[in-house]
């Protein structure tokens, strides 16, 4: 069984040098280093970490969004319990957040969308596209989380 084989695992011990799991936030965090590996995009440069973290933090959280608005509701918990447990899970998912900050060129959304280059619509296409070839948007899963796991952890 899957997720039987999870239950165990603790978000924090997939940490590395590429993401940074938040319990608050239920959300795994790319590193800025691997933000730039991926895209070439260099989020701090310029503006600082201080300034550029709430910008990874929200094209995170967007995604993730974008990403449980694309599967019914019943799926959504088993893909968030899936990207903080399973490390093939979370890869998939920081790498579509690398191709939306790719997209953005790391400019966050918000000052993107005001140069008119990209619609406010053509956002969510870029994120379910590369959550496609992820393999994050699975509309049904055959196992069930048992209640009491349900971000008892993560």
């Amino acid at each position: 069984m899957f997720v039987q084989d999870l239950l165990d695992i603790v978000p924090e011990s997939l940490d590395d040098d590429t993401n940074t799991y938040s319990v608050a936030d239920h959300l795994p965090y790319p590193s800025f280093e691997h933000v730039f590996a991926e895209t070439g995009v260099d989020m701090v440069a310029g503006i600082g970490e201080l300034e550029a973290t709430p910008v990874l933090k929200y094209m995170t959280k967007f995604t993730m969004n974008v990403l449980k608005s694309l599967v019914k509701p019943q799926s959504r918990i088993m893909q968030e319990f899936l990207i903080a447990k399973s490390a093939t899970y979370r890869i998939a998912f920081i790498d579509t957040v690398c191709t939306l900050i790719s997209t953005t060129r790391g400019k966050g959304i918000s000052d993107f969308l005001a140069t008119g280059t990209l619609s406010q619509e053509d956002l969510p296409k870029v994120v379910q596209a590369s959550a496609i070839a992820n393999n994050l948007l699975i509309a049904r899963y055959s196992e069930k989380l048992p209640a009491e796991y349900i971000r008892s952890d993560y």
